[in-house]
Order: structure tokens, then C-alpha cells, then sequence
């Protein structure tokens, strides 16, 4: 038993290895990781009217359309005057974690700038509201709702925790519907207080961080070091008031509700928690004050509340791949670098609106909810769907996992199922040109394809994309906007 054990712990951390390796070295960190030193104001159009969305702990975020695609975003600004070395550094961590998180319930973030006075992040917008006032609008959720919603956040929360990512500020109000739709995805933002931790492992903190209604009992404590088992507590808060519309602790104050919190004095008045034994076992797993018999995220998601509730409605969203994305599959993986990496651009910057069929087949392969797809994953799924035997469909995923992790990551998975001929015009091509050229300079040149495509190509491979490219009889090492766009459209 012990060995058995064993060798499925050596398996998790390998694939927590592979994880965190394809968010370092992917794409996706390479382009919207790249703070860009030019001119914010050159790309982006302020919304007319009340653009504000929301306030997050380190500034409020606005609606703005990119002048090119007309695609509306959110924009946080913060002005560099009057923070320290240290805020500074904060905000650029932030910029840097959210370029390397790529999940389906994770807010995407799209570029970065920076000049003399500020710092300003684009990302994905999400219009339909915080969880809160959802919350606050419905009292409560029924089992079924609360199971369905839960369900993402815990994913997105454990697809951190494999990125050695600690939020640190999960609460209701850090959860946000990307639109109004009745079936509208959950979305964790604000990563302004996450910690992340490198060489494998989780480092303890003993920082005092996050509100004092989610706070975990060894945050609280400023002798007591603490690790990405304080957000499991939070989660636990959280579905306390998404089953009760009340919060588990209660008190006149902040320092009286912390109190509550030491003592684990939580309140099971709701009588309605006799008629939900599964729902109150979970929560009492993840209100442990001792974090080593907390439940861990997986443990949350294979628990027998979750598994009865949410798959009611995860079996309603079950669905066939159609055969135009596996088409699309096919023909992206015999692109030529240029072209797929022009296309993985393009996809990090779409809305929740134009790839919300392709997330929800991303969904159906990700089985075990970790937010990225192993090879048997995607095997199960195709050999469903699609005439191809297991060699093929082996070959075919290998040329998808471009960054050789031997795992597919979400943007990936978008990219190779996108349909090239409707996302591939003049318009996106330029801001995906623009995207690559984090110099402005109105070239990209082998350093900077270098940088962007560290995990998936050598000097040689980059030498030959620029070669290929470069062909308006300049031979300058460089390619221009225009033999970009020439080589795409036509390769």
C-alpha cells in the first residue's frame, strides 16, 4: 500500500514539474510577460462614460478597446509616483504570475507597459460582475449551483498551487463572471498579494495578508509560518457563504472575527445544514486548523459533495468535438513555426465570447480537472471523436505540446482548435505583429523570437523562421510587419 502511495505522489509532482515548466518557458509567458517600454496610449482607446469595472488592491481597472481590433479590455494603470522600490517590484511579480497561469478560470492577461510614471496592465475583461454580488443578490445558492461554481474555483485555486502560486486574497469579491450569461464561467483575478515560490517546492510564508473573514488560523498567527494551505481554508469560507449567504465567523470587528477565527468557532446555527451532510463534511475538511490534515484542492474536487452536485451539470456540457476543430487541430499542427506561434498570439487575446465552445471542449478532455491535458486525457477524448488511431493521435499531440512538456496547456489546446480563417485577418495579424515586437521597434529580430520561443526552439530553428521570413530581398536578419503578415497569410 505504502509503495502504491508512493509512486502516485512521484507521479503528481512529475506532473506538477512538467506544469510549472510549460509556465515558464510556454509562449504565452513569453509574449504577455514582455512589459512593453512603449506608449500605453498608442494602442488602447479609453471607453467613453463610466468605464470603471473594479477596484483591486493595486488600483482600479477600467474598459478601454484596442484601436485595432476594436476588442474591449481591462486596463489597470498605477502610477509609479509615491510607491516604494518594493510596490514596484510587487506589481511586476503580478504582471509576471498572471503571464505564466493559463487556465480556463484564471483571468488572462494580454501585454504590459511601462514608462516613466506608470505601469499598465491589459487583460481579458470580465463583464458579468463579481461573485459577491451575485451572492448578496441571491441570499443563497442552492447545492447544485454552489457545486457547479465551486468546482471552477477550486480548479483554477489548484492549478495555482502546481505553479507553486499562493493567492493569498481568495474572497468572494476576487471571483468575477466573465459575462452576464446564465451559464457565465467564474474567473479568480487580483494577484496583487500571491506569492510564488521557486525551486519545486512551497516555501513557508509568514506574511500578514488578506481579509480577516477568510483568513486561515496560521496567517493570523505572525509566529507561525504558513503555505499554500491557507487558500483551501479560504475556499472553505467561501462555500460556507455561497450555501448560507452568512460567514462561518462572526464578530463586532476585524480583531474579534480573527478571534473567532483561532478558535474555529464556527457557527452551524443554518438549519439548512441538516440537509446537507456532504456539503458540511467538506467544509469541516477545509476548516482544519491544523493545515496538515486540511484538505488539499485535489482532495476538495474528488470529495463526495463536489463529484455529486457539480457532475449534474458537467454531464449536461459534455459534448461531441466537432469535426471543424479537428480539422483546425490537424492543419495547426503542420503549420510553420511563424504561423503557429502568429496564431498562439492571436488565441491569448480573444474574449471568453468568441472561444467559448472550445473552452468547453477543453473542459470535456480535462478530466481530472488540473487545467492542463496529459497525453491519455487527450487520447480518450479523440479516440471518442475523431477516426485516428493511437499513433496518430499520439503524433498529433506531440506537435500541439509545442513546448515539448509532454502536456497540453490551455492556450495551446485553443490555438491548435481555432479556425485560422476567421481569426486571421488584417487586424489581428497587426496587434499579434506588435505582440512580438516588444521594442517597437517595426521589427522582430532573432533576439526576441528567441526570448518568446525559449521553450520550444533552438538558435537553429530561430535562424531558419527568420530566414523563411525574410524575404523582400532586405536579407537584413529582421522581420518587418509586413513580411510577417505576407508569411502568415500565405504559409
Amino acid at each position: 500500500m505504502g509503495g502504491a502511495i508512493s509512486k502516485r505522489k512521484q507521479k503528481s509532482d512529475s506532473k506538477q514539474t512538467k506544469e510549472a515548466a510549460a509556465a515558464e518557458t510556454g509562449v504565452k509567458a513569453g509574449v504577455t510577460g514582455k512589459i512593453k517600454k512603449a506608449d500605453f496610449l498608442k494602442f488602447y482607446l479609453l471607453i467613453e462614460g463610466d468605464s470603471t469595472l473594479g477596484e483591486g488592491v493595486t488600483g482600479s481597472v477600467h474598459k478601454w478597446r484596442h484601436a485595432a481590433t476594436g476588442d474591449i479590455v481591462a486596463v489597470k494603470s498605477v502610477r509609479k509616483r509615491g510607491m516604494t522600490v518594493e510596490g514596484i517590484d510587487n506589481l511586476k511579480q503580478e504582471i509576471k504570475l498572471l503571464s505564466m497561469l493559463d487556465h480556463p478560470n484564471i483571468v488572462k492577461i494580454r501585454e504590459a507597459f511601462e514608462d516613466e510614471q506608470t505601469i499598465t496592465i491589459v487583460m481579458e475583461i470580465c463583464s458579468g460582475g463579481e461573485l459577491f454580488d451575485n451572492l448578496e443578490k441571491e441570499n443563497n445558492y442552492s447545492q447544485q449551483r454552489a457545486a457547479t461554481l465551486f468546482k471552477q474555483m477550486v480548479s483554477a485555486v489548484g492549478y495555482c498551487h502546481k505553479m507553486n502560486v499562493a493567492h493569498r486574497d481568495l474572497k468572494l469579491e476576487n471571483f468575477v463572471f466573465e459575462s452576464r450569461d446564465k451559464d457565465a464561467q467564474l474567473k479568480l483575478i487580483d494577484f496583487g498579494l500571491s506569492n510564488r515560490h521557486q525551486s519545486g517546492g512551497i516555501r513557508r510564508m509568514n506574511t500578514l495578508v488578506g481579509t480577516p473573514y477568510y483568513m486561515a488560523p496560521e496567517v493570523i498567527n505572525r509566529n507561525v509560518k504558513y503555505g499554500n494551505e491557507c487558500d483551501v481554508w479560504s475556499l472553505g469560507v467561501i462555500l460556507f457563504m455561497m450555501l448560507t449567504g452568512t460567514p462561518p465567523f462572526n464578530g463586532y470587528d476585524s480583531l474579534h472575527i480573527m478571534e473567532s477565527v483561532r478558535n474555529n468557532d464556527i457557527q452551524y446555527e443554518d438549519r439548512r445544514w441538516d440537509t446537507m451532510p456532504d456539503a458540511k463534511e467538506l467544509v469541516l475538511h477545509m476548516l482544519q486548523v491544523n493545515p496538515a490534515k486540511r484538505y488539499t484542492c485535489d482532495q476538495v474536487l474528488k470529495s463526495r459533495w463536489l463529484k455529486r452536485f457539480a457532475s449534474k451539470e458537467d454531464a449536461g456540457k459534455q459534448q461531441m468535438i466537432s469535426g471543424e476543430v479537428i480539422k483546425s487541430m490537424i492543419a495547426y499542427a503542420n503549420m510553420e513555426q511563424l504561423k503557429r506561434t502568429a496564431v498562439q498570439v492571436v488565441a491569448f487575446a480573444l474574449a471568453p465570447a468568441e472561444i467559448k465552445k472550445l473552452r468547453d471542449t477543453f473542459k470535456a478532455f480535462d478530466v481530472d480537472g488540473s487545467g492542463t491535458l496529459s497525453l491519455s486525457e487527450f487520447r480518450e477524448a479523440m479516440m471518442k471523436n475523431a477516426h485516428m488511431d493511437r499513433k496518430s493521435i499520439a503524433d498529433l499531440f506531440a506537435k500541439i505540446d509545442s513546448d515539448h512538456t509532454g502536456l497540453i496547456s490551455y492556450s495551446e489546446f485553443i490555438s491548435a482548435s481555432l479556425s485560422t480563417s476567421v481569426h486571421l485577418n488584417e487586424d489581428r495579424l497587426c496587434a499579434a505583429f506588435d505582440n512580438l515586437d516588444p521594442d517597437a521597434s517595426g521589427y522582430i529580430d532573432a533576439h526576441e523570437l528567441g526570448t518568446i520561443l525559449q521553450g520550444s526552439a533552438d538558435q537553429a530553428d530561430i535562424d531558419k523562421i527568420i530566414a523563411d521570413a525574410d524575404h523582400h530581398g532586405d536579407n537584413d536578419g529582421k522581420i518587418s510587419r509586413e513580411e510577417f503578415s505576407d508569411f502568415v497569410q500565405t504559409h
